[in-house]
């Protein structure tokens, strides 16, 4: 009799059991050693709780996390786990994933690794980091790097042949203290900044300066006017200067200094022409004063006149 009613017993739980009434069981019934508790205990049945638990945590480990899960979540996962990722994961915390951790796990293992760490390789622990089109470094004397126009990302742009400049947060366009040029009627210069700086030249701009005609004389500094600070001085001048022009007497800009009078006085007939006007004595320098002599002519005959005290001209 007492046979029968043990069997009864084993089928009755074996019913419940397959019928998936699991959860209406006591728990008293069955211990976490996976058999019959002490009540049944002469029975040689064996039932593997676990088998009948709901499955363990699947929609969040099923794709481990090598970075963050390498470390399992023993602590959590003894306890069975099933509220699934409330607490947080101690042995996570122990690698400092901070920014992480914060989140839940749940929230942590929905995203796929490459949203975890798709800016990894760009140094940035978040997007709100990062903002849209802004510098962030100089990688090299001639690369820099900045944030992407959707503030996701970053961009490494070479700046060569010019440098990267750290502080003003770009690329120079132009090398600092290189030599003026010229664009056209354009002059291209370069700021200590490393910024290119074009200014227009009215008068025409040639080998790296805008020419220019101060005195108004007509003949610009890049047509040859050697002082275009004074009108007398300019290309082709015939007149004769008796004054230096900012310490010069190149008058004509012709790089010489030509005396008006070179000779002594030697007056003759050259082709019919009285000629040989010059000094008497020493032959002064320019703005110097002397004995000159001009000659004359006088019927067939080209004579000297009386000297008279002149200043030696020039141009």
């Amino acid at each position: 009799m007492r046979g029968r009613l043990v069997y009864a017993a084993v089928g009755a739980l074996g019913a419940l059991l397959i019928g998936g009434c699991w959860a209406d069981f006591p728990d008293s019934f069955i211990d976490d050693d996976v058999h019959i508790s002490p009540d049944a205990s002469q029975l040689d049945l064996f039932v593997f709780k676990d088998r009948y638990l709901p499955p363990a945590d699947t929609a969040v480990d099923a794709r481990p996390d090598v970075q963050l899960d390498a470390q399992p979540d023993t602590v959590k996962d003894a306890a069975g786990d099933t509220t699934t990722d409330t607490i947080v994961d101690a042995s996570k915390d122990a690698q400092g994933d901070a920014p992480v951790d914060a989140m839940t796990d749940a929230m942590t293992d929905a995203m796929t690794d490459a949203m975890t760490d798709a800016v990894a390789d760009q140094k940035l622990t978040d997007t709100s980091s990062c903002a849209p089109n802004t510098f962030i470094k100089c990688l090299t004397k001639t690369k820099l790097q900045r944030c992407n126009n959707k503030g996701d990302g970053t961009l490494t742009i070479l700046c060569a042949p010019f440098d990267c400049n750290a502080t003003a947060g770009r690329c120079n366009n132009c090398t600092p203290g290189s030599s003026p040029a010229c664009l056209g009627n354009n002059l291209v210069t370069c700021s200590a900044a490393g910024l290119e700086q074009v200014t227009p030249c009215t008068l025409g701009c040639i080998a790296g300066v805008c020419c220019l005609n101060v005195d108004k004389d007509s003949h610009t500094d890049c047509a040859g006017d050697c002082n275009d600070n004074d009108p007398l001085v300019f290309p082709g001048q015939t007149a004769w200067q008796i004054k230096a022009s900012n310490g010069s007497y190149d008058y004509d800009c012709n790089k010489k200094e030509e005396l008006q009078y070179p000779n002594q006085v030697s007056c003759k007939l050259v082709s019919g022409k009285c000629g040989g006007d010059g000094w008497k004595g020493s032959i002064p320098a320019c703005g110097v004063q002397g004995s000159l002599t001009i000659c004359k002519q006088q019927g067939g005959m080209c004579v000297a006149t009386s000297a008279i005290f002149a200043t030696q001209g020039c141009r």
